[in-house]
Formats: C-alpha cells, sequence, structure tokens
C-alpha cells in the first residue's frame, strides 16, 4: 500500500473580512493522482497557493511524509520536492526548449553556462516525458500542449515528490489531452504523486486515484473515484439550495428583445442558439470552463467578430445587427472587477466619469467638472455607496463599494442590455445582497440581464430563466422554476456525454 506523502488538515486562511478557507484538508499518497475540483470560488487555488509557498495559512497543518512543515516561499517548497504548474503556463517565447527548462537554474563549468550539460539532460527529461521535441526549437512556434510539456520538464528538472497541475487541460486539444494523460502515467510509474486541479469532471475519471471536493472554503469529501459519479460530485459541489426564496415576480410577458441564432466564435463558442426577454434575467449556467464568459464576450465583440446572426427588437421587429453595434448599447461588469472593472489608483470621480465623458463634456468637448461631480454624486447616492469624497482612489474601497462602482458608472450609460458576471465574487454576504437587490430592480424596470454565477443559490433566486453551457455548447434552456436536481441533471447528462 503506497504511503501518505502529504496531508493538509484543517487550514483556515482569511483576506480581511473574506473567509478564502475554513476547514480544507487534503491527503496524498506516493504515486497517485487526486482530483481537486470545487465551483469558482471554492479555495481550490488559496489551498494549492500554500501547499506551494505562495502564501501562508492562518492555521492548520502541512505536512510531507509526516513531518510538519511551514512554507514561506516557493523555494520553500521545493525544497521537499512540491512543484506548481500553473494554467498560466510561464513561459519565455523569444527562448529555447532548452532555455526554458533551465531558465531558474542553469549549470556551469568554471563559470560559464554549459549548453551541453542542458541539451543532455533537456533531451533525458523530455524522453522520460515521452516527447521528442527538439531542445533548440524556439518556444514560440510550439503548440500549446508542446508548451505545457516544457513546464512539466521545468518542473520535473527539481526532482518533484508532489506534482501540482492545475487546469492542465484547459487550452489543449483532444489529441494533446490524450499525449498528457500518457505522461501522468509515466509520473504515477516513477512514484510521483499528482494534485489534477480541474473544471473538466468527465476528466478525472480518465486519470484520477481519487477526488477532494470543496466548497465554500471547506473540503466537502474525498472518496476513490470508483466510489462517485459525475452527479454526486456536481451535487457535491454546489451543496443542497433546494429551499430558494425567489426575488423576482412570476408573472411577465413575453417581449423578446435579443435573438442570438447559431453563434460561434472560432473555439471559444461553439454554437449558442437563445433568446432574451425585455425586463428578464437570464441566468447562464455550466461549469467553469464551459464557455459562459466567452458567449457574452462574444456577442457584444470583446473577442472578435462573431459568426451567425444577432438581433434585437426595433419597434416590434426584429433587426439584425452587428456585434458592435450591441455592445453600444450594453453595460458589462466583468468577471475580474479589479482587472477590467476599475481603475484602482484612480478617483471614484474619474472612475464614474469614464464611460460616460459625453455626459460630463461641456460645448467643446472639455470636461465640465461640476457635471463629473454631479454625476458622481447620483451614483454614490442612488447605490448607497460609502466614500469619504469624490477624490478618494478606487482602490481603497472595500470589494462591496468598487463593485457598486462599476454597477453605477455603467448605469449611467442607460443600457438597454446588462451582462453581469460573476457580480459577487469576493464580496460579503452583505455586499451579495445588496448586489443582487440592484439586479433585480433593474430587470423590473425593463433593462434585459444576462446573469452569470458559480453559486447556484443565486442564481436560482433572480433567474427567470436558465441557459444551459457545456463544452462551449448552448446544450439546454430551462424554466425559471426549475429545481437543482433539473439543472444538475441537464448538466451533468451533457458531461457524461462528453465523457462517452
Amino acid at each position: 500500500m503506497n504511503k501518505n506523502i502529504l496531508q493538509m488538515q484543517n487550514i483556515k486562511k482569511t483576506y480581511g473580512p473574506i473567509n478564502a478557507l475554513s476547514n480544507a484538508s487534503i491527503l496524498l499518497k506516493k504515486g497517485s493522482v487526486v482530483a481537486l475540483v470545487g465551483a469558482n470560488g471554492a479555495g481550490k487555488s488559496t489551498l494549492m497557493n500554500i501547499l506551494g509557498g505562495i502564501t501562508t495559512p492562518d492555521d492548520g497543518e502541512v505536512l510531507v511524509n509526516n513531518k510538519k512543515v511551514n512554507f514561506n516561499s516557493p523555494v520553500d517548497a521545493a525544497r521537499y520536492g512540491i512543484q506548481f504548474v500553473h494554467q498560466e503556463l510561464s513561459i519565455f517565447k523569444t527562448m529555447t526548449v532548452a532555455e526554458n527548462i533551465f531558465i531558474n537554474q542553469f549549470p556551469t563549468q568554471f563559470g560559464i553556462i554549459s549548453k551541453q550539460v542542458i541539451e543532455a539532460t533537456t533531451r533525458q527529461l523530455l524522453a522520460e516525458l515521452g516527447s521528442n521535441l527538439n531542445p533548440h526549437h524556439y518556444v514560440e512556434s510550439l503548440s500549446t500542449g508542446d508548451c505545457q510539456m516544457v513546464v512539466i520538464a521545468r518542473a520535473m528538472l527539481g526532482n518533484p515528490k508532489i506534482l501540482i497541475l492545475d487546469e492542465p487541460t484547459s487550452s489543449l486539444s483532444k489529441y494533446e489531452k490524450e499525449k498528457l494523460n500518457l505522461v501522468i502515467g509515466r509520473l504515477k510509474d516513477a512514484g510521483v504523486a499528482i494534485i489534477y486541479i480541474t473544471h473538466f469532471i468527465s476528466e478525472i475519471f480518465e486519470v484520477c486515484d481519487s477526488v477532494t471536493v470543496m466548497r465554500n472554503g471547506t473540503t466537502i469529501s474525498s472518496q476513490a473515484i470508483h466510489e462517485t459519479d459525475n452527479s454526486k460530485i456536481i451535487e457535491l459541489m454546489l451543496g443542497d439550495v433546494a429551499s430558494i426564496e425567489k426575488k423576482r415576480r412570476k408573472e411577465r410577458n413575453k417581449n423578446i428583445f435579443l435573438k442570438v441564432d447559431k453563434l460561434q466564435n472560432e473555439n471559444k463558442v461553439k454554437e449558442a442558439t437563445f433568446e432574451l426577454n425585455k425586463g428578464e434575467i437570464l441566468g447562464i449556467w455550466g461549469l467553469l470552463g464551459s464557455g459562459r464568459t466567452e458567449l457574452v464576450r462574444s456577442i457584444i465583440g470583446l473577442d472578435g467578430q462573431p459568426k451567425g446572426t444577432i438581433l434585437i427588437n426595433n419597434h416590434g421587429k426584429l433587426t439584425p445587427i452587428s456585434a458592435e453595434y450591441l455592445s453600444g448599447i450594453t453595460a458589462y461588469v466583468s468577471e475580474d472587477r479589479r482587472g477590467e472593472g476599475v481603475l484602482l489608483p484612480m478617483s471614484v470621480l474619474k472612475n464614474t466619469a469614464l464611460p460616460n465623458l459625453q455626459k460630463v463634456s461641456g460645448n467643446f468637448g472639455m470636461i465640465m467638472l461640476n457635471k463629473a461631480r454631479n454625476l458622481a454624486t447620483r451614483v454614490i447616492k442612488s447605490l448607497s455607496i460609502k466614500v469619504s469624497n469624490f477624490d478618494q482612489k478606487v482602490g481603497t474601497l472595500s470589494g462591496g463599494n468598487q463593485q457598486k462602482i462599476v454597477f453605477g458608472k455603467w448605469l449611467e450609460t442607460e443600457p438597454y442590455l446588462l451582462i453581469l458576471d460573476e457580480p459577487t465574487r469576493g464580496l460579503d454576504i452583505s455586499a451579495k445582497g445588496e448586489i443582487l437587490k440592484i439586479a433585480t430592480d433593474l430587470a423590473n424596470n425593463g433593462v434585459s440581464i444576462l446573469f452569470i454565477s458559480s453559486e447556484l443559490e443565486e442564481l436560482m433566486k433572480i433567474s427567470d430563466r436558465y441557459l444551459i453551457l457545456s463544452e462551449r455548447h448552448v446544450v439546454a434552456e430551462l424554466p425559471g422554476d426549475s429545481t437543482q436536481d433539473s439543472l444538475i441533471s441537464a448538466l451533468s447528462k451533457t458531461v457524461q456525454g462528453s465523457a462517452a
């Protein structure tokens, strides 16, 4: 029987008022593969960042080979044989395969980098992984799958005992996934223990020996892979939200505002057809990686010009429009609030004014300070934003107030369509409730809303209908009174189908 190589027990981690981890644990045996799954925000990344030495826990124990350890940096973790292959591959495209593998530790002889040692070791590492990549080829010419092989080879250079693979197949083709599975098999045979983080539930049955499920910062379940199935895992990820009080009135007239027909956008959206009514909240439901964000970005042209047809209601007649035109009447609240939603170093006044320059400008295009102040005042008062003054930097506000700034600045553009992508991510319970109320009030006033959330509970609270996505396809549409079981069933059937 393989012995335990890793035990993380009762790990806790907070960031301000947010409990990122409250009771997280994971067990790993030598030469085994454990799938680590959970909805967005479940705590997977935080737990692995602690194991990888990127951050430190507030409480709990980490044991490697039954010895308690404390990691203050990735270098500390590496000393214990822990290597982390992140989803965003760290590569240098203008350097060769060999140079990328040795980027952290070039071997030298008499103070000179030994190219012979680099080439020989690179060929050996790649051969052990079953790869025939040329060490002299530049990485910029490689496919995503080959780039990933380079990063794994770099990790193997550190002679890992534990290898963390974060979403390793998210950008791979079917052939590249098969190659990766073979590599994982070789690593297992060599005694390497692997933590396999993925949102593709079907994949874990191909390569994993057990599965650990996290939800809301807590480890919910750990069991052998043959003891579970797709539906059970999804239910554990989502929790029991059977008793949900709807925040929306049930009676609503069908008045189509937007119709999307056979939309495609390269590998981002394979096919999507749906309708959205005036004043309706359409909940977009699917696991992380199903293509939810890619769909909403595609219909407003943020990721290039999509194929297919987009129509809006023009005085009772559905009229074809471009994605760019739809973008002009849409407010988009991105899932990346700090990266795309606000400019953190800038003031509240400047953030609210930016998408409303026409409103705050005078006759000659000059920004009128009094108009900008009036606009900021409306935003602050209407959404009850807690700020000291107009000049306060947005980066000093709480997460909830930052998100209100995002809402407020876009609502001043008077949009017909509002896209909310994970609008409550990282917010406390009180702030989440305020954001959901703002959304429902807007819909009641006639704004059409596309609502994405990984939290099924809040999705069920405010959605009038559900659009189910899987593998970048729209695969089903369900009514607003659908139960948790019916939503999970629709999703698990598509996951099961993709695995067949």
